[in-house]
């Protein structure tokens, strides 16, 4: 039985593990979304927000509100995907920064996107991806030549990718380029 890219799937709940969560298609492709932290150069999508990345002396005091939201954006992860949901991401993400959590909303998709349910998007840079959970650039960006990867630690051309990959790619492994933006 083929199953559906509207309805969940067991891949989806994995998304309580901090993997992000799938929404429908805006155009061609499956567009994502996360909230995640900012905690170093790399900017793509192998990043997961954890309550440890909102633990600070700032936060101490509403901690139980901060996990209470946290929890809750869980739970909108397991709902059936809509703007509804994809709006309580933002919702929260603008909480946490208001306690000086640097993090972001970041959408991407195995296409270029123009916006994501007609919210603005800044172009972060091209990920390596395997099946939009993996990233080849997470952990060994630091070691690849500087002119192939932009500040945020992602190419910059969808021509750099076949160059990058053949440099840190050591298996088997399925790898596409990933568009990632920042959602505004």
């Amino acid at each position: 039985m083929e199953e559906s890219r509207y309805t969940f799937t067991a891949n989806d709940y994995k998304s309580c593990m901090g993997f992000p969560l799938e929404i429908v298609a805006l155009g061609s492709g499956y567009l994502k979304y996360d909230v995640v932290p900012i905690c170093s150069s790399y900017r793509g999508i192998g990043r997961s927000l954890t309550p440890q990345n909102f633990r600070s002396e700032r936060t101490k005091k509403n901690m139980d509100d901060l996990l209470e939201g946290y929890f809750h954006y869980i739970a909108d992860l397991l709902k059936p995907v809509c703007q509804e949901t994809f709006e309580s991401a933002l919702s929260y993400c603008s909480t946490l920064r208001k306690y000086d959590v640097a993090c972001e909303v970041i959408a991407y998709d195995l296409q270029p996107l123009e916006s994501a349910y007609g919210r603005s998007l800044t172009f972060l840079g091209i990920d390596i991806v395997h099946e939009m959970a993996e990233s080849l650039l997470e952990n060994g960006a630091d070691a690849l030549p500087k002119p192939l990867l932009n500040e945020s630690l992602l190419c910059d051309r969808v021509s750099d990718v076949p160059q990058v990959i053949k440099l840190c790619d050591h298996g088997c492994v399925t790898w596409q380029p990933c568009w990632v933006y920042r959602v505004q």
